[in-house]
């Protein structure tokens, strides 16, 4: 993979910065209370130069989200290949989701608050991880040999494989607890469909 070049690095950096500043000024007054210019000048740009990075306060805020998807697509191309394609999504979900929930919920508690605050977020939410699932779908087509355009199992498994996480997310009983009990839902939400669901032959399900 080839190293991101100085120009597209700071490209990177303005965007986490604003994802970060919109982030955190929302944890702390609450969506409806944060404008658009107060990110921008949080992240040291100008409004304008915000609009070239996301569309509304709300995608900027729910940037993390999408992050955690594309987190999770990475690492599934970063299991060993031998791996059954269930333990291979069980221990992608654990290492995307630790690294941004604390040990007592941390992102993840933050952003049910916000959810249930300022409910406008949920389909800014849905839109995010809708940005992530076409690189989650590439990562099971490479694993399981399939292909993106043709077959339909690779965003099966991606739909259902965020519909584990949205589901164990929404019935998580966030006040009781911690990142490792989240981790586990999804994962057991996970085990539980594939049970279900036989990998595919070669040669994929297409015609």
């Amino acid at each position: 993979m080839s190293t991101p070049g100085l120009r597209e690095r700071k490209k990177q950096a303005t965007r986490a910065a604003l994802a970060d500043a919109a982030w955190r000024l929302a944890a702390e007054h609450g969506v409806g209370a944060v404008t658009i210019d107060e990110i921008a000048q949080a992240a040291d740009v100008s409004p304008r130069t915000f609009f070239n990075y996301f569309s509304s306060k709300e995608e900027a805020v729910l940037e993390r989200t999408a992050a955690v998807g594309h987190a999770l697509a990475a690492a599934i191309r970063e299991r060993p290949v031998d791996e059954p394609l269930g333990d291979a999504l069980c221990a992608a979900v654990e290492a995307a989701l630790l690294p941004v929930a604390m040990p007592t919920g941390g992102w993840l508690t933050t952003l049910r608050r916000m959810r249930e605050t300022s409910p406008e977020l949920i389909p800014f939410q849905l839109a995010a991880w809708e940005r992530a699932s076409a690189s989650i779908a590439q990562a099971v087509a490479e694993r399981t040999g399939t292909d993106v355009q043709r077959d339909q199992y690779p965003t099966l498994v991606t739909v259902w494989l965020l519909g584990a996480w949205r589901v164990s997310f929404d019935r998580w009983p966030a006040q009781e607890s911690t990142t490792a009990d989240v981790v586990q839902r999804v994962q057991a939400a996970v085990r539980q469909l594939v049970a279900g669901i036989a990998e595919p032959v070669a040669g994929g399900d297409g015609p």
